[in-house]
């Protein structure tokens, strides 16, 4: 099993790049937007435009999706 290394300066991927980092598909990561904070966990590349790129923080992603569901979905 390979892991997928991307070296970038900015810890803002794409939607594209962040579903082949985390090896599934961006309907996925649309899914999991209601328990995603906007502006911490991803947010638009053009605020004004609604239907712009989602950029996705890599860190928090991974934080996220490393803890268990019953703890991620506690508020």
């Amino acid at each position: 099993m390979t892991t997928v290394a991307i070296q970038k300066i900015s810890p803002w991927y794409t939607t594209e790049e962040i579903a082949h980092y985390f090896k599934m598909a961006s309907r996925t990561l649309n899914r999991h937007m209601n328990n995603l904070k906007y502006g911490h966990h991803y947010f638009r590349k053009n605020v004004r435009n609604p239907r712009s790129p989602i950029l996705w923080h890599v860190d928090r992603m991974e934080d996220y999706f490393s803890k268990p569901v019953a703890a991620r979905n506690r508020r």
